[in-house]
């Protein structure tokens, strides 16, 4: 493969830019329709609630596979297969009459983006080095937020206007558009195809393991990403079924979540040269501050679309900032590196399974109160704190010595 001039890089990049928010927003643009699918399946509101569990399942597990597969056979090839399969189990979930299949479905639909979105996050490392890369990976979450931002309310207006079976459509028209622009302007970023070793690919992992710093950047931006995730589940039952506003309003007021996420990203990028660690620690401090605010209003009984958005802006635009820090906090150390795939590809699972078994505790909270919610981020909040400090402070402090 011939080197590639700034031109392709930056065609290259954008593509990687507009793959982002499809992994997102397989989850968000249909959260609006969780109501209407209860009574759709004839399912309980948690059945419906881990559909988004069994597709980050699917998402975080193939990703063992995939990373070590790029790093050796190539990026291009496997991202286009990914979007078919992507484009075919969209359609499928479409059609699906039972909630078992579309359980189902939905767990092979994350292992396609489990293909599409590894070899996005190489892609940067790949094309760039040094400070140009670090800036580069901060667009990347902020492009991945237009999911969580523009998905629900686009899905609002799909379902009330709809049902929930056009959202799936939508989904896969968008994968086939990125499918057809990849298939002219997405070109190999990888310099030469080697075998694949499996016991090469295990030692990669395990080295990959032993970086402290590495694990607990992943499983802080897990946590991170749970406060949007959690609100996604929960949201639609809390606005449609308890407070009884439309799929539409529903939209609006993630819409207005997934702006504080946003702007949360972009201040991270700004601050780009303040000190990760002591960044981290004080945006904890406030994720803890928000969650225990939480609490407070639902024992004052406090219960109306106002004090929801009230409590989950501080919240989710702390969870904003701290994403993007770890994320490039992690990837740096593999720069130029023959295993940034497989790096990427653990960084994915670690994140992804963290962020599954989130999602699928919170399946047991109440929807009729903030009290159960508050209370479940302030123990998500102490966890991520002692992650904090136990495996990305520390490696801060050697360095700064």
């Amino acid at each position: 493969m011939t080197a590639l001039s700034e031109r392709q890089k930056t065609l290259v990049y954008v593509l990687t830019l507009l793959i982002m928010p499809l992994s997102g927003a397989s989850i968000d643009l249909y959260s609006p329709s969780f109501p209407a699918m209860t009574h759709s399946f004839h399912a309980t509101r948690a059945a419906i609630q881990l559909n988004a569990s069994f597709y980050l399942l699917g998402y975080g597990l193939l990703q063992f596979i995939v990373g070590p597969i790029i790093d050796a056979r190539g990026r291009r090839p496997y991202l286009l297969w990914g979007f078919v399969a992507y484009i075919v189990l969209g359609i499928f979930c479409a059609l699906s009459h039972s909630i078992g299949w579309l359980l189902f479905l939905r767990l092979l639909q994350g292992c396609s983006v489990a293909f599409i979105n590894t070899v996005g996050r190489v892609i940067v490392n790949d094309l760039y080095s040094g400070e140009t890369f670090l800036k580069k990976t901060m667009m990347i979450p902020i492009f991945w937020a237009l999911g969580p931002i523009v998905g629900p309310l686009i899905g609002g207006y799909i379902q009330h206007h709809y049902g929930w079976q056009m959202n799936f459509y939508f989904l896969s028209a968008y994968a086939f558009m990125l499918l057809a622009f990849s298939c002219f302007y997405f070109l190999e970023t990888m310099p030469h195809k080697t075998s694949i070793h499996i016991k090469q690919s295990l030692t990669n992992y395990r080295t990959i393991v032993n970086n402290k710093e590495f694990i607990g950047s992943a499983l802080l931006c897990g946590a991170a990403y749970s406060c949007l995730i959690v609100f996604s589940l929960i949201g639609p039952f809390m606005v449609q079924s308890e407070l009884n506003y439309s799929a539409i309003v529903f939209g609006y007021t993630q819409l207005g979540i997934g702006i504080c996420w946003l702007i949360g990203n972009l201040v991270c990028r700004k601050t780009i040269h303040t000190p990760v660690a002591k960044r981290t620690q004080l945006e904890l401090l406030a994720l803890t501050a928000f969650s225990v605010l939480m609490i407070v209003v639902g024992l004052l009984g406090y219960f109306s679309l106002q004090s929801l958005i009230l409590t989950f802006i501080g919240l989710i635009f702390v969870g904003g900032t701290i994403f993007p820090a770890m994320l490039g906090n992690a990837m740096k150390q593999y720069i130029g590196s023959k295993i940034t795939g497989s790096a990427a590809a653990l960084f994915g699972v670690i994140t992804m399974l963290c962020t599954a078994l989130v999602s699928a505790l919170s399946t047991v909270l109440k929807a009729e109160s903030l009290l159960p919610m508050g209370a479940f981020f302030v123990c998500l909040c102490l966890v991520s704190l002692v992650l904090f400090w136990r495996f990305v402070r520390p490696s801060h402090i050697k360095k700064k010595e």
